[in-house]
């Protein structure tokens, strides 16, 4: 049920997708992975105050998950609680330094303080983790005339020939 949800909510079958999801999870609380896309949904849905206790259940379990941590900064994000989200984002990056997600939020939220600095730095290590074309619009616009080049190497080594 919850591998059909998160499949539901790709292919546009949002109310379905969240219905499945919550009763996957009521069926499985002790799924942490299950209880994640559960509350990832709902942050989706726009229904983050839904979310939130749910990330904290995890977290319980999990304290070392930045799945739930970025999605419990996701959800403050959500409502607009920029400093709560920071903190819960900035917990997230200590796991996974170049969570794409984490740290595109982080930099949109400085971004919209006017620290264009500290914004560009969130988008260059959002950009190193992983391409998101939101990370990579925003630098562009802070960053006149910046390239994502430096950031997106090759992840294999590839041999030399000649």
């Amino acid at each position: 049920m919850g591998d059909a949800a998160v499949s539901g909510w790709y292919t546009n079958h949002r109310e379905e997708s969240l219905l499945l999801i919550i009763k996957a999870a009521a069926n499985n609380p002790d799924n942490g992975l299950l209880l994640n896309n559960c509350a990832a949904i709902l942050n989706m849905s726009g229904i983050e105050q839904m979310a939130i206790p749910i990330l904290k259940y995890i977290l319980q379990s999990y304290p070392g998950s930045s799945m739930a941590w970025n999605n419990l900064g996701q959800a403050y994000a959500g409502l607009g609680e920029t400093d709560t989200a920071m903190v819960y984002l900035g917990r997230c990056i200590k796991i996974e330094p170049k969570n794409p997600e984490a740290n595109n939020t982080d930099g949109q939220i400085e971004a919209a303080k006017g620290n264009k600095e500290k914004a560009i730095e969130y988008f260059e290590k959002s950009i190193r983790g992983a391409y998101t074309k939101t990370a990579e619009l925003k630098l562009r616009k802070i960053k006149i005339g910046s390239s994502i080049v430096p950031f997106v190497k090759p992840r294999v080594k590839i041999p030399e020939y000649f």
